[in-house]
Formats: C-alpha cells, sequence, structure tokens
C-alpha cells in the first residue's frame, strides 16, 4: 500500500503554529519558510513535516512572549496594552466616585 505524506493547507499550517490563518499566512511569506509542493485553487499546500521542521527551528529575535492571568498567550506589547487600558480605566472611575480601591 502506497502511503502519501501529510499535506499542510493554510488552515493547518494556522492549526499547526496555533495562529491565526492571517497570521499563518504572513509565516508563509518568510524567506525560510518551505516552498508549497504544489498551487492550488484554494491555494498552496505544503508538506506537514516540512511545515514542522520550520515551526520547530529556534529564530532569534521578535518579541517575547508572556501569559496574562486568563493563560491566553499574548506578546508583551499586548499584555502591556491591556495593562495600560486596565490602569486608564481604574484612574477614570477613581476620578468618578472620588473613591480608590
Amino acid at each position: 500500500m502506497t502511503r502519501f505524506p501529510k499535506l499542510a493547507g493554510l488552515a493547518e499550517v494556522a492549526g499547526l503554529a496555533g495562529v491565526s490563518r492571517k497570521r499563518a499566512w504572513q509565516l508563509t511569506q518568510h524567506k525560510d519558510f518551505p516552498k508549497p509542493v504544489q498551487p492550488l485553487a484554494m491555494g498552496p499546500v505544503w508538506l506537514e513535516s516540512d511545515v514542522q521542521a520550520f515551526l520547530d527551528t529556534p529564530r532569534p529575535g521578535g518579541r517575547q512572549r508572556v501569559r496574562d492571568n486568563s493563560s491566553d498567550l499574548r506578546t508583551a506589547s499586548e499584555a502591556g496594552a491591556v495593562n495600560r487600558i486596565i490602569t486608564a480605566g481604574l484612574k477614570a472611575e477613581t476620578t468618578q466616585t472620588g473613591e480608590t480601591r
């Protein structure tokens, strides 16, 4: 019996990487991302093993990832923005009520 290699379209790339399809498309544009094995009408497809090898390769730089209280994975800049919004909301609430929490 012939075994065919597992293929990955954009949705599968997103699932393997744990990102949105938009971000997965951005990853496919990286110079080191594997070349598609075939362009199809629905979009390119890659060998799943090539995609996994790309994802498993350590990359220098980039944004540091942190976990927030809800255990969602966020970038450090997103976590900082959330903290600034919460802090601004608390300051506005304090100003309106005259009370501090």
